[in-house]
């Protein structure tokens, strides 16, 4: 059963969580299926919140634990995440030094498309759903997809539910507002991001001006002894390049009058 993939803002304490499909298997395992095209910060943990949200969601106060069902991570990937080999990935809950298993209720599948080599006719692999579906996803031509609906029966349903889809005017225009909010989205972050540059820079470099100022000052009262009021007050309306000046003659300036006067 496919579920809405929108959690309420309730059961995630004021927290949206999209999931691209939310499905409820006969057993009663949840299953998020997520399609990542590009890397993303934190992706990794993310993977690992939406498991997790899809086991706490199960159970009400009160119930038992042993009503708990797996909750499933699935994220097909269109970029490499990890440097190992292998398009395929499982993470469980096991035991660092004996890998034996904690409790198989929370597992996340990594499927990294790029590293799905093109299979040879003869391939023990050839016919595993999950490679056949594989390649569905990276299918480049109508050809490709017409060559899998001969050999998988089950993928000439999903070419014709594609082309159900893609006819479908109101799936098109919502396809075509989601990325468009993504896109947005992900504008927004580059602004804040670039905004939060600039504010790191602009507070180091006051941070820097300070601290030149201060080591003025303590040069000057070392080299001339204390300044008076109005001398003090020079020095810490200069500007940086002015305290850059300065420090660079106060050893060789034979007055504290003829330094500040260059």
């Amino acid at each position: 059963v496919v579920r809405d993939p929108a959690l309420s803002p309730a059961d995630l304490d004021a927290k949206v969580i999209v999931f691209d499909v939310r499905v409820e298997l006969v057993d009663g395992t949840q299953v998020d299926i997520e399609m990542q095209c590009l890397p993303t910060r934190s992706f990794r943990e993310r993977l690992v919140y939406y498991g997790a949200r899809g086991l706490a969601a199960q159970l009400e106060a009160g119930e038992p634990y042993a009503h708990i069902r797996p909750s499933l991570v699935v994220a097909f990937l269109g970029y490499h995440e990890f440097r190992e080999p292998g398009f395929h990935k499982v993470f469980a809950h096991r035991e660092v030094t004996a890998g034996f298993p904690l409790a198989d209720v929370l597992v996340v599948h990594t499927l990294e498309l790029p590293k799905l080599a093109p299979l040879d006719a003869a391939s023990a692999t050839e016919h595993d759903p999950l490679v056949v579906f594989s390649r569905f996803l990276t299918a480049r031509s109508r050809d490709a997809l017409a060559t899998l609906a001969l050999e998988e029966p089950t993928m000439k349903q999903a070419i014709e539910i594609l082309e159900h889809l893609s006819s479908d005017a109101a799936v098109r225009r919502r396809a075509a507002d989601r990325e468009a909010r993504l896109r947005f989205d992900e504008m927004v972050r580059r602004d804040e991001l670039q905004e939060v540059r600039a504010t790191a820079l602009a507070e180091g470099r006051a941070e820097g001006e300070a601290l030149a100022r201060t080591m003025l000052l303590n040069m000057l009262a070392q080299r001339f002894g204390a300044l008076a009021p109005a001398q003090r007050s020079i020095v810490e309306a200069a500007s940086r390049d002015q305290l850059e000046r300065w420090a660079a003659h106060v050893l060789l300036a034979p007055s504290l009058h003829d330094l500040l006067a260059l």
